[in-house]
């Protein structure tokens, strides 16, 4: 090649990644509401194809679909997060008073083992003044939560705008992924059906099963009386999404405290139900729910999640594990190639 030639393709790379960066930091802050299209464009298809039967205009159709997705989903979601908000407030302001007062102090000291614990850790860490700078760190994040709702609601809507054209021009977006992925038709096939299988996995399988859980953690909590039952349930199915924790860092330690109150017959009703129901669904739900779409051993899927909530927030829940499955189906379809390779070196 000529040095002109050469001069002008390394000016054309360097041009091209340069823009190519500016493009990736321009699309950077719509990743996560993209992700949530993407994810509810692959489960509310269904939905749309029956709605595409009966309305004929496909604008009106993917309109429609949008509007019965997000009654479905953002309304309980945005009204579960109003009142988890209200229940920490109000718990925050709870825990205050009860520091103040001495609630605490007067459980611990129905339990001698207890206290002698407590005593010597408070001689080295206040922990009343421990606990209320925790409980105004708490309620300073709260307000940081409120803050961010504009925020949210923004995104939701971005999220709503993307799904629009997902139903609309599916075949028109598939096709132009396939002529842009440098792979055989085959290959293009088996890496969207494993994101597919992954995001339809994550969210049946793990979120709902976590979800159930939550609510049947916090069903118990609320039947037991125990303060802000929603918001432990939400808690609850959170924790339950990420495997090697789960509802039982919430559940058991409600237990111990009940039982440290003295309430011996709800402490035992709750580590009964615990132990017996809501660690056990996960094990009879999740295989009914995703079955073999996915074969993820656990170690990677952990380390999916927890490094995909680390980097991407609560987008990561999706995120992680779909880059997880992504990254190992290409490697797969690498080394598919490569033993094509050495086959057709040894046979010529």
């Amino acid at each position: 090649m000529p040095a002109r030639d050469r001069l002008s393709f390394s000016i054309l790379l360097a041009a091209t990644v340069v823009v190519a960066g500016l493009c990736i930091a321009i699309a950077l802050p719509f990743v996560p509401p993209l992700t949530w299209a993407v994810v509810l464009a692959v489960l509310g298809w269904p939905l749309h194809i029956r709605i595409r039967r009966r309305i004929v205009n496909r604008n009106l159709a993917a309109l429609a679909s949008v509007l019965l997705v997000a009654l479905i989903i953002l309304t309980p979601v945005i009204w579960i997060s109003i009142r988890a908000s209200e229940e920490v407030s109000s718990g925050v302001k709870q825990i205050e008073a009860d520091v103040k007062s001495g609630v605490f102090q007067a459980a611990l000291d129905r339990h001698p083992r207890l206290v002698r614990g407590y005593n010597w850790l408070n001689d080295r860490v206040d922990l009343g003044s421990a606990g209320l700078a925790a409980a105004s760190s708490l309620k300073g994040q709260v307000g940081h939560l409120i803050g961010k709702s504009i925020r949210t609601i923004i995104e939701a809507f971005i999220c709503l705008f993307m799904l629009f054209f997902f139903f609309r021009d599916r075949a028109e977006i598939l096709h132009a992924v396939r002529m842009r992925l440098p792979l055989s038709a085959a290959e293009i096939q088996l890496l969207l059906g494993r994101v597919k299988n992954m995001i339809r996995a994550t969210v049946f399988g793990r979120m709902l099963t976590a979800i159930v859980q939550g609510v049947l953690g916090g069903l118990m909590f609320w039947i037991l009386g125990i303060e802000a039952a929603l918001l432990w349930t939400v808690v609850m199915a959170v924790l339950s999404m990420i495997p090697a924790l789960g509802s039982i860092f919430v559940w058991a330690p409600a237990a111990a405290w009940l039982a440290i109150s003295g309430h011996w017959v709800k402490a035992i009703i709750l580590a009964v139900w615990g132990s017996a129901v809501i660690g056990t669904i996960d094990n009879i739900l999740y295989p009914l729910l995703v079955g073999r779409d996915v074969r993820i051993h656990t170690l990677l899927l952990f380390i999916a999640l927890l490094g995909g909530v680390l980097l991407f927030g609560a987008t990561g829940l999706v995120l992680g594990p779909v880059l997880m499955e992504t990254g190992l189906s290409l490697i797969e379809i690498v080394r598919a190639r490569t033993e094509t390779s050495d086959e057709s070196l040894e046979v010529g």
